[in-house]
């Protein structure tokens, strides 16, 4: 049924060409079905068994595509990402992070606190801000010796960046 056939009355040979199924959509497989000679055109599967891409076919090559699935809950304060068991999209929280738009440098992050380190993520554009265990906000100092709380079990420093007081505890100390 998916050859033609036909025979060379000069000879007495049989021909049997296969039958031409082809559609020129390079993003489909041209079988023919052997029981009834009817062509078909299944589209060509390019699944990646990747659940987190889009997999599709180029019409103009006929190549797969398998593009990854976008996350992005439009939240700089997220960590975006497809779960690879579901292809759905998870959306982290970013602890400490204060979203600024366009930060490029650190300096572009600065909330005035003097008891946050403030960083720019430049890969998002979003600020965190990491808060500094032990410090005072209300000391302004310029040398370690102006932040001496009379705590012996705590180590006392000045942060010059900011020009507050930083009290670490001692681990063991009581």
């Amino acid at each position: 049924a998916c050859t033609i056939d036909s025979c060379d009355p000069a000879t007495g040979l049989c021909a049997h060409a296969l039958k031409d199924c082809g559609d020129t959509d390079p993003c489909t497989v041209d079988v023919c079905n052997p029981s009834n000679g009817v062509c078909g055109h299944p589209p060509k599967n390019c699944n990646d068994n990747d659940l987190c891409t889009v997999d599709t076919c180029d019409p103009a090559t006929g190549a797969c595509v398998n593009t990854a699935t976008v996350c992005n809950d439009g939240d700089l304060c997220t960590l975006d990402i497809c779960n690879t068991f579901t292809g759905g999209c998870v959306y982290q929280t970013l602890q400490n992070c204060v979203a600024t738009p366009e930060c490029t440098v650190n300096a572009d992050c600065n909330d005035s606190n003097p008891c946050t380190n403030d960083v720019c993520n430049p890969s998002n554009s979003s600020c965190a801000h990491v808060a500094i265990p032990g410090c005072n906000p209300n000391a302004i100092c310029a040398t370690d010796a102006d932040c001496n709380d009379n705590n012996a079990c705590t180590v006392d420093a000045c942060n010059t960046f900011n020009k507050a007081c930083v009290h670490v505890a001692l681990p063991g100390c009581n």
